[in-house]
Order: structure tokens, then C-alpha cells, then sequence
């Protein structure tokens, strides 16, 4: 009996390396998007136009930006009538608004270096 064993044993012995090779290989393959992922920043996805030409924003516009961007969309402001405040059906308890990015760009989008969603190529739009 244990010579029927030890050519199993040998066998997957000699076979692990190449399992741990090829998994190896399959995962340096794939980008790395393990982490914590999440959208709270007021950094838009596209450039605004009030930055356009402008890849990056000082501390004071990053600050300015951030204050306009909240008050913008602030949830518990009561002007602009019964529309608005309907609109606004979420107070800020719900919000995670956060901040300009830490590397002050002013769009997350960074390339094209416009910072703008390319249009689609005439095949993807048929």
C-alpha cells in the first residue's frame, strides 16, 4: 500500500510548483483594486469651466471650491421654494460630501489632460 502512495505524493509534490506559478502569473496580470474605495470628495469627475486649462488648484481655490460645492448641494437649506426642498429630500446626516482631493486637481479624470470624458470613437457609437 505504501508504494501506491508515494507516486501520488510525489506526483503532487512535483505539480504544486506549477499551480503556484501559474496563479502567480494570472495575478500580475490584473490591476490591484483591493482597499477602501469611496466617492466622498467634491472633486468633480470633469473639469469645471471655471478651471478649464487649469490641471491643478491652490490651497485657497481648493477651499473656495469645497465651501461652494457643499452649500451647493446642502440638503438642509430651505430657499428656493417647495420644488427645492423636495429636491433636497436628504438632510446632511446622509451625506459624506468630504474634500477637494489630496493632490488638488481640479477633475479626477487625468487623462485626456483636458480632464473631460472623451467622445466616443465612431465604432462605440453605432
Amino acid at each position: 500500500m505504501n508504494h501506491r502512495i508515494l507516486p501520488l505524493i510525489g506526483g503532487v509534490v512535483l505539480l504544486t510548483p506549477t499551480f503556484v506559478f501559474a496563479q502567480t502569473r494570472a495575478s500580475a496580470a490584473k490591476p490591484d483594486l483591493s482597499g477602501i474605495w469611496t466617492n466622498a470628495t467634491v472633486t468633480p469627475l470633469e473639469r469645471p469651466k471655471e478651471f478649464a486649462g487649469k490641471e491643478f488648484l491652490t490651497k485657497a481655490e481648493a477651499a473656495e471650491f469645497e465651501k461652494q460645492a457643499v452649500y451647493d448641494a446642502d440638503g438642509d437649506r430651505r430657499d428656493g421654494g417647495a420644488e427645492a426642498d423636495v429636491g433636497r429630500a436628504y438632510n446632511e446626516f446622509w451625506r459624506d460630501r468630504g474634500k477637494v482631493i489630496s493632490t488638488m486637481r481640479s477633475s479626477l479624470i487625468v487623462d485626456p489632460p483636458d480632464g473631460k470624458v472623451p467622445p466616443l470613437l465612431p465604432e462605440a457609437q453605432k
